[in-house]
């Protein structure tokens, strides 16, 4: 997926969005993941943090008040339900992984964050998730990892081992670096070795996630 495509369908209509499910002939069935891992606030109809059950949501049966739930859950669209490259190996109830396209609410800075089951906090090194989702880091400047309160991003080696040398670190909406790779396995790449690294964002790195979530205008500032 390019970055026009993510572009395009974070600024799709409903019905843009019904017609590339439809393409796709996939349905939800009895994953109810994103009532779990995604966050919802929604005052005063609904206000949920991320990694617990809704209220209102039957685990493996769907949303108790779907023709109703908030505009937040309505904007949300999971990219496996709209995008055939990612195969049935990350139906979400089986990767435990939800993928969430995240950005400005005109397109603009359009990335992927994979939100992942704190329950199963290692199943995005697993095969072939590791590999598939640094490949798209490789390819997409703003790809994130979120496992519970901890976020990931793919850096070059050298950059991994002395992490003093990425600068400007809150314009790019990281507070603190955790030093150390993380996973097993470097990545590599035509423009050398990377690795994965542990992130503590900043409040309006955090905010404008939150934000995106919701479908709502969000704070200035990169993507962790």
């Amino acid at each position: 997926m390019n970055e026009t495509t993510l572009q395009a369908i974070r600024v799709a209509s409903d019905e843009d969005i019904e017609a590339r499910r439809q393409q796709t002939g996939r349905q939800c069935g009895h994953c109810t993941m994103c009532c779990y891992v995604l966050g919802v606030d929604a005052p005063p109809k609904m206000s949920k943090p991320p990694d617990v059950w809704c209220k209102h949501c039957e685990p493996g049966k769907g949303c108790m008040i779907y023709d109703d739930r908030p505009k937040a859950c309505r904007r949300f669209h999971c990219q496996w339900l709209l995008d055939a490259s990612f195969d049935d190996a990350w139906y979400p109830a089986k990767s435990r992984i939800v993928i969430n396209l995240t950005g400005y609410p005109d397109g603009s800075n359009a990335c992927l964050v994979f939100e992942v089951d704190p329950r199963r906090p290692d199943r995005w090194l697993q095969h072939p998730y590791f590999e598939i989702i640094s490949n798209i880091a490789l390819a997409h400047h703003g790809t994130t990892v979120r496992v519970g309160q901890r976020w990931y991003i793919l850096v070059p080696r050298s950059v991994a081992e002395n992490p003093s040398r990425i600068t400007n670190t809150a314009s790019r909406g990281i507070a603190k670096i955790i030093p150390g790779k993380v996973g097993r396995d470097y990545v590599q790449s035509a423009f050398g070795q990377f690795a994965w690294i542990e992130v503590v964002p900043t409040a309006e790195a955090r905010e404008r996630w939150k934000a995106a979530i919701a479908g709502s205008p969000s704070v200035d500032g990169a993507a962790p």
